[in-house]
């Protein structure tokens, strides 16, 4: 497998990226795998077991130079990025976003538990708002949020945009599809209020769902298409955690817990 680990950076803790760079690099030569260490800071690669010495110091890096994301020819062979940079540059999800976008498998968390998790104050927020002391309760599966949901005027608005994909809700992995009939995103607009679904399951919708390079996946009779993620991140950016980022749907928490079945009234209040 080509493995291409990113290092380095701009961080103020660059120096101890680049020597935890050289120790992933060198423990996966060690496993036979080929490797090419990349410094973030500004796309160069740099030679096996030399990369501390071999990286320019941090003085010698314009601020805003030419970084990795801006040379994506150094990252296109790699089967995984292993990002081994410390600091926001690498830990606020905005790496992680544009390697979804650019269709890299990458190690770490996604995206937006990247970008929660670095911004404390939402953390504690979410955290408030479910009532438990972890989003994750012992013995459960879910992404971020208990629940998620959808609306068909979203996956009719993306059809619309681009016709020659397949917008099916299956790639986004929704706990709920409401079917709704005013056009465009109309769950963009629904954060902070509540859904009433049936006689007594009520969901607090908390925020819009950032999208990565799972929903362009393939899955049964769905082919791999990277213009799934590429529409959202043209016409459905928005602002989560101080990033923006490709949405479609929104998170939310259990208010009142419930059957729900097919057909079930939906009110928004």
């Amino acid at each position: 497998m080509k493995i291409a680990v990113l290092m380095g950076g701009l961080s103020s803790e660059r120096e101890i990226s680049l020597r935890t760079g050289r120790g992933v690099a060198q423990a996966l030569r060690n496993l036979g795998h080929e490797v090419v260490a990349v410094d973030a800071a500004n796309g160069r690669m740099l030679p096996a077991g030399e990369e501390e010495r071999a990286a320019l110091p941090a003085e010698a890096l314009e601020p805003s130079g030419t970084t990795v994301l801006a040379r994506p020819e150094t990252l296109a062979g790699a089967d995984v990025v292993f990002i081994a940079l410390h600091g926001a540059a690498g830990e606020n999800g905005t790496l992680q976003a544009l390697l979804d976008l650019a269709g890299k498998t990458y190690t770490g968390s996604g995206m937006l538990a990247s970008a929660l998790a670095m911004n404390k104050a939402i953390s504690k927020r979410i955290f408030a708002q479910a009532g438990i002391p972890s989003p994750v309760p012992a013995g459960s599966f879910l992404d971020l949020f208990p629940v998620s949901v959808l609306t068909t005027s979203t996956l009719a608005q993306l059809h619309a945009l681009r016709p020659e994909s397949r917008f099916d809700d299956r790639r986004f992995r929704m706990n709920v599809v409401v079917n709704t009939s005013a056009e465009g995103f109309v769950e963009n607009a629904w954060p902070g209020r509540s859904l009433q679904i049936g006689d007594r399951v009520r969901l607090t919708v908390f925020l819009p769902d950032p999208r990565c390079v799972m929903t362009t996946l393939a899955q049964d009779d769905l082919p791999k298409d990277n213009d799934i993620l590429r529409t959202l991140a043209r016409h459905n950016r928005i602002e989560v955690a101080g990033g923006l980022y490709p949405c479609a749907g929104v998170y939310a928490v259990v208010e009142a817990a419930g059957n729900i079945r097919a057909g079930d009234q939906v009110s928004l209040v």
